[in-house]
């Protein structure tokens, strides 16, 4: 994947546009993975991939955030 980003930069990135960034979905990710791949900065980057419906969820560590 950085051999591609690498080549998007160098021969596809037109003036003012930011540099690609690559996005690896997963449906679960380790944060010790993430973080000795360095997958947590940089250009490519590790992401989970949600397969069902988490409003509910996602609302639920929104109200506890408040």
């Amino acid at each position: 994947m950085l051999l591609y980003l690498r080549w998007l930069d160098a021969h596809q990135r037109h003036p003012g546009d930011s540099a690609p960034v690559g996005l690896i979905l997963c449906t679960d990710k380790g944060a010790e993975q993430v973080k000795l791949l360095g997958l947590d900065s940089g250009e490519i980057r590790a992401a989970r991939y949600l397969t069902r419906d988490v409003r509910k969820e996602l609302q639920a560590r929104l109200d506890g955030v408040r």
